[in-house]
């Protein structure tokens, strides 16, 4: 990763089996300028993009993720993400049901940076993802 200036320099990727939240999630990150936007339909497939994109110079700055998928699910795709050196410190927003609060609770104990409540509430989503894209620009200015 290099130095960032802005939110359009920041590679995300949004994994979710529910194309519905998957396009709302761009379409909030496009708001806050992030242009360079990547999706996966469940957490196998995310992994696969994750650690691809790790193996050469580029990765990506944020992971924002639903909680049940099929084929990996959510805390088992973040798990995966911090197993390995290369992606580990990979910032990772977690989206759930409040009938997953175990599964929240595991996520907690992995370093998920934060956490979003489904269905959707647009600003508090918004809220949540600015904080965390600022975080990241921080850390790396």
């Amino acid at each position: 990763m290099g130095t960032f200036r802005n939110f359009s320099d920041l590679k995300v990727i949004v994994v979710d089996d529910s194309e519905q939240y998957r396009l709302e999630m761009v379409r909030i990150l496009k708001e806050l300028e992030v242009t360079k936007i990547y999706q996966a339909e469940n957490g196998l497939d995310g992994w696969t993009k994750v650690f691809t994109e790790s193996q050469g110079n580029e990765k990506f700055d944020l992971v924002v993720s639903d909680i049940n998928m099929p084929k990996m699910n959510g805390v088992e795709f973040l798990e995966k993400i911090r197993e390995n050196a290369k992606t580990n410190k990979t910032p990772f927003i977690l989206c759930s049901t409040e009938s997953e609060k175990a599964l929240v609770l595991k996520a907690v104990t992995l370093g998920v940076a934060n956490y979003i409540i489904k269905p959707f509430d647009q600003s508090s989503v918004k809220q949540k993802v600015l904080k965390v894209l600022v975080d990241i620009l921080s850390k790396q200015n």
